[in-house]
């Protein structure tokens, strides 16, 4: 018993590192997939993560419609607009952030991320090296879906994404 009692610190250091841990964990994984995109579609998700920007104005313009869009779409253009919006706000030095999420008429979903900031200037070949990780893998997820991506400097100023992809004819169950 009294080796327990010496023991005692160090299992509740562990036991509070694993409650930690596990947190940490169910976050991560709740970051990879939102529950909201789940439950209430791309457009919410995406009203979410806006909501959540301090020291920017945020220009919104999220089609409802891209909720039915299939899942697939919807997690792929997420994490695009994530990933862009992360770059403004670590990057750009902007002042403004317009997003829009829309169908375009023709069978294609569509994504704007505009800001008003520095600018990125022309990427035409982006690498790994030099940060542009995160370019790479927008452009490697809008591929999965038949898409493109645009990433560029604004006519005046700051940087613009613009992602399209065709929608499939299924759409998200309801």
């Amino acid at each position: 018993m009294g080796e327990a009692h010496v023991l005692k610190p160090e299992i509740d250091q562990l036991a509070t590192l694993a409650r930690h841990s596990v947190a940490d964990l169910r976050a991560a994984i709740a970051d990879l997939r939102p529950p909201e995109l789940d439950d209430l579609g791309v457009a919410a998700a995406l009203r979410t993560r806006l909501d959540a920007i301090d020291g920017l104005e945020v220009i919104a313009d999220l089609d409802a419609a891209s909720d039915r869009w299939p899942t697939s779409t919807g997690i792929i253009f997420y994490r695009v607009a994530q990933e862009a919006i992360t770059n403004v706000i670590k990057h750009a030095e902007a002042s403004r952030l317009v997003v829009r999420l829309f169908e375009d008429g023709k069978g294609e979903a569509h994504l704007e991320v505009i800001d008003d900031g520095k600018g990125i200037g022309e990427v035409r070949h982006p690498q790994v090296r030099g940060g542009q990780l995160g370019i790479v893998g927008m452009r490697e997820r809008l591929a999965l879906l038949g898409g493109r991506i645009e990433i560029g400097a604004g006519s005046s100023g700051g940087t613009h994404v613009r992602a399209a992809a065709p929608l499939a004819q299924e759409t998200r169950s309801e």
